[in-house]
């Protein structure tokens, strides 16, 4: 069942998948008035995250607010490497246009006139794992406003295993973490391959005839918007891919910028796995309480 929850999706475009509520949920669900559910859920995937494991949040956010439309935006090695801006507005436009045209209705209409929202109560929650997601989120907004000429709406934020630093070994982990499943014979030299290209990608960035993509990912993270209302890190002392001091050294530069943070250390879990202490009652706890303000989270 869980296997095939992404395949239940309106599938928009390579990158971009859409689940929309029924009727039947719509009016069955109770929300408090005083907390109202999202309008709108962006889910940005790790790099090549696999359906099954995508599904954990999918199903996760279903039963948290099953009357709220969810997006799920993946991400590849392609899209961090590769792909130029082009492609990527071709990919990303499907929910780019959802989002515009539900949340800005007036602005849909004169995208060059059009106020921004400017309501206190967040509509959007937003859900980003890793350093793939972290690289599609920031190319999201960069897209969103300069396609649309407004200001991106209102949300909360989630940052799951990320942000970290760009280390050859953390990144030789990143690329090859879904070459595991393969045949040796297709594993070991695609494996040799990324060993090569990162090696020669890092040498570049050490002698600065490239940008460090993660440092920009960081920086862009942290780029102070009005439109944040709050944001919480999860993170864990084991997760081999983004170091936890990485983490916490953002989000203490992200509360001096005036974000509101808190973080929420886990002691055992890996990368993207804190989902799975538990039964995951800590984990949609903490989306629960973000979502709703409610006290101030802690490790």
């Amino acid at each position: 069942m869980a296997a095939s929850q992404l395949s239940t999706m309106q599938q928009l475009s390579p990158s971009v998948y859409l689940w929309e509520p029924s009727s039947h949920d719509a009016a069955t669900s109770i929300h408090p008035p005083h907390c109202p559910a999202p309008k709108l859920i962006l889910l940005f995937t790790w790099m090549s995250a696999q359906p099954i494991h995508i599904s954990k949040y999918i199903s996760g956010y279903q039963i948290q607010y099953p009357t709220t439309p969810i997006f799920t935006i993946r991400s590849s090695p392609l899209d961090f490497l590769y792909h130029s801006l082009s492609t990527q507005r071709q990919r990303l436009s499907p929910a780019i246009s959802y989002l515009f045209a539900t949340l800005q209705p007036i602005a849909a209409l004169h995208p060059t006139t059009a106020p921004s929202n400017t309501t206190n109560d967040p509509e959007v929650l937003i859900h980003i794992l890793s350093n793939g997601g972290s690289h599609q989120f920031c190319t999201f907004v960069s897209i969103y406003q300069s396609t649309t000429t407004t200001a991106f709406p209102p949300h909360i934020k989630i940052l799951d295993s990320c942000p970290g630093r760009a280390t050859f070994r953390q990144s030789v982990l990143a690329f090859s973490s879904p070459l595991y499943s393969l045949p040796f014979y297709i594993r070991f030299p695609t494996l040799v391959l990324i060993y090569l290209l990162l090696g020669v990608y890092f040498m570049a960035i050490r002698l600065r005839l490239l940008h460090d993509p993660i440092l920009r990912i960081r920086m862009a993270l942290n780029s102070r918007s009005v439109a944040e209302r709050r944001r919480c890190y999860i993170y864990s002392k084991a997760d081999p891919m983004v170091g936890w001091r990485d983490v916490e050294v953002h989000a203490m530069h992200a509360a001096e910028k005036g974000c509101m943070v808190r973080r929420e250390r886990f002691e055992s879990t890996g990368h993207c796995a804190h989902v799975r202490e538990g039964g995951g009652g800590r984990y949609w706890g903490i989306v629960k309480r973000l979502w709703e303000d409610q006290g101030e989270g802690g490790e």
